[in-house]
């Protein structure tokens, strides 16, 4: 009998057929949820509606929003883009980030130049290395002196 084989001998899946796992190995979180989602006719959001969804709740009234909040039919997660949008502390920055989301960054040029007054900088930086092992005496660390 070989080394290491002791512990499984009259172990195998012919004495133990309860332990085959005869659906495969379990499937992944995501994997499932996907199939629960699906099972259940919901389907993820693609780029068109997701873009829509937003563009319309820019120009929801505040009443608008409110109804929208209270009705349980809509996804949560657009739920809470309108709490999010109801909070004067964090509305600026999810205003700012979908905005550029939707029609981009403005460019902002960067070719002002604030240190020459327009000429051109040139010329080498030169760097001198010195020795000063031979000038430090006695402890003194200053090599001028």
């Amino acid at each position: 009998m070989k080394k290491g084989t002791e512990n499984i001998i009259g172990k195998g899946f012919d004495k133990n057929p309860q332990n085959i796992n005869r659906k495969g190995p379990p499937r992944k979180s995501f994997n499932s949820f996907n199939l629960k989602c699906k099972d259940k006719g919901i389907e993820p959001v693609n780029r068109e509606a997701y873009f829509n969804a937003v563009g319309n709740v820019m120009n929801l009234t505040m009443e608008e929003m409110k109804s929208e909040m209270a009705d349980k039919n809509n996804p949560q997660w657009f739920i809470w883009l309108i709490q999010d949008l109801g909070d004067r502390i964090q509305r600026p920055k999810i205003m700012a980030d979908y905005r550029d989301w939707m029609f981009g960054k403005a460019h902002q040029s960067s070719t002002a130049d604030i240190t020459s007054g327009g000429e051109k900088i040139g010329g080498k930086i030169v760097f001198e290395i010195i020795d000063s092992s031979d000038k430090i005496k006695d402890g003194e660390t200053d090599p001028d002196s």
